[in-house]
C-alpha cells in the first residue's frame, strides 16, 4: 500500500491561510497540520482558561487523576475526579494488584466513562458519576491500550502481542454500588508485534490497532456474544514517526491519528499517509520517546514526554520549551489527555 512520508515545512501564507479560515467549516487537514507545527516551534503559552481538564496516569500513586491545567496539582482543589481500584466496590479486593502502574486513560461515550489499563495486567470500564466499574479483567502481557466497541463489548492490546476482544455480558450499564463483577472471560485473540495503541473508527467501522512494526485495520463482525475481527489491510510504519510504535489517538475534527514512536507525527486517514511533526533527525533528547498526544477544543497540544525512565511529574505544552500544564510532586505519569470526547 503506498504511503508518503514527510516533514513540515510551510509556507508563510500557509500559516497566513490559517489564520483567516473560516470557522463555520471544518478545518483542513493541511491547516490544522500548519497550527500544530506553529505551536510546537513557537515559545509561546496558552494563557487559558482551558474548556477542558487533564487526566494522567500516575504510576507512583497508582491512580488515575483528572486534573485542572495551569493550576497547582498538588493542591486538592486541583483534582476534579479521581479512581484507583478500592473506589469500585465491584472490584474483588484479591484483584486491586492488577491496576498498579496504570499504562492507560481515555474518556468513552463521551466523557462519562473511563477506559484503563495498567502494567499490573488489569483492564477496566469505570462509570465516572459512581466510580462504579462495568467491566474487568486480567490480561497477560502488559495492556498498554483499550478500546470500546458499538455494541458494548471491549478491545485490549498489549505490549507483549496480544489483541484481545472480550465480550461484555448485556445488562453492565446497571451496575450498582452492591452489584459485585467477577474478571470478564477473554474471547478471540490475534497476534500484534508489540501493541500499543487501539482506536475505533466508527465512519470505517474499523478498529485501527498499532504494533511496532504496523499500523493496520481490522474489521469487526459486530456479534454481540462471539466477536471476531478480520485483519483488512496493514500500513507499514519503516520509515515513520510510528516506528516502534506507541500511541495512537484521534485528530479532533480530523480524518486523521495521532502517532507516536520513534518520532511524534500525524496519520492522514484518507490518503493513507504519514506527516512528521518534528524532523527525525533534529528531534532534541526531550522530545523523544513521546507516550502519549491529545489536543484541546481550542486546539493546543499536551504530550508525555519522559524526564525520568519513561515517565515524568509533568505535563507539558507541546511548545518549543515544553512548558508544564501542571507538575505532580512525586509523580509517575505515564500518558496524560485533555478530557474532551475522542474525535471532536
Amino acid at each position: 500500500m503506498k504511503k508518503l512520508v514527510s516533514f513540515l515545512s510551510f509556507p508563510l501564507i500557509l500559516l497566513a491561510l490559517c489564520a483567516f479560515s473560516s470557522p463555520v467549516q471544518a478545518e483542513d487537514l493541511a491547516d490544522a497540520l500548519a497550527k500544530m507545527h506553529a505551536q510546537i516551534v513557537s515559545d509561546a503559552v496558552p494563557a487559558g482558561p482551558f474548556s477542558a481538564n487533564v487526566v494522567v496516569c500516575d504510576q507512583f500513586r497508582h491512580k488515575i487523576l483528572i486534573l485542572k491545567p495551569g493550576t497547582d496539582w498538588n493542591q486538592p482543589e486541583s483534582v476534579v475526579w479521581e479512581w484507583s481500584p478500592e473506589m469500585s466496590p465491584q472490584i474483588n479486593p484479591e484483584h486491586y494488584k492488577w491496576f498498579r502502574n496504570p499504562d492507560e486513560c481515555k474518556p468513552a461515550r463521551g466523557t462519562s466513562h473511563l477506559l484503563v489499563t495498567a502494567s499490573g495486567s488489569g483492564i477496566a470500564l469505570i462509570r465516572l458519576a459512581d466510580k462504579a466499574c462495568l467491566f474487568y479483567s486480567h490480561i497477560d502481557g502488559n495492556p498498554h491500550s483499550i478500546e470500546l466497541l458499538p455494541d458494548g463489548n471491549i478491545v485490549s492490546i498489549s505490549s507483549g502481542g496480544l489483541f484481545t476482544v472480550w465480550p461484555v455480558p448485556e445488562g453492565n450499564d446497571a451496575i450498582n454500588a452492591d452489584s459485585r463483577l467477577k474478571p470478564n472471560p477473554k474471547g478471540a485473540q490475534y497476534p500484534t508485534y508489540g501493541g500499543h495503541g487501539v482506536v475505533w473508527d466508527d465512519e470505517l467501522q474499523i478498529l485501527w490497532v498499532l504494533g511496532y512494526t504496523e499500523l493496520a485495520g481490522y474489521k469487526y463482525n459486530f456479534n454481540k456474544k462471539d466477536p471476531q475481527f478480520t485483519k483488512e489491510f496493514s500500513v507499514p510504519v519503516r520509515g515513520t514517526p510510528a516506528l516502534g510504535g506507541h500511541d495512537l489517538y484521534p485528530v479532533p475534527n480530523q480524518r486523521a491519528l495521532f502517532v507516536t514512536g520513534i518520532g511524534v507525527g500525524v496519520f492522514d486517514i484518507q490518503k493513507k499517509e504519514f506527516t512528521w511533526l518534528l524532523p527525525p533527525d533534529s528531534t532534541p533528547a526531550e522530545k523523544r520517546s513521546i507516550k502519549s498526544i491529545s489536543q484541546s477544543p481550542e486546539g493546543t497540544l499536551i504530550i508525555q514526554a519522559p524526564t525520568k525512565s519513561y515517565w515524568s511529574d509533568r505535563i507539558p505544552f507541546f511548545n518549543d520549551q515544553l512548558t508544564p500544564v501542571g507538575t505532580l510532586k512525586d509523580g509517575m505519569i505515564y500518558k496524560a489527555r485533555w478530557w474532551v470526547e475522542k474525535w471532536k
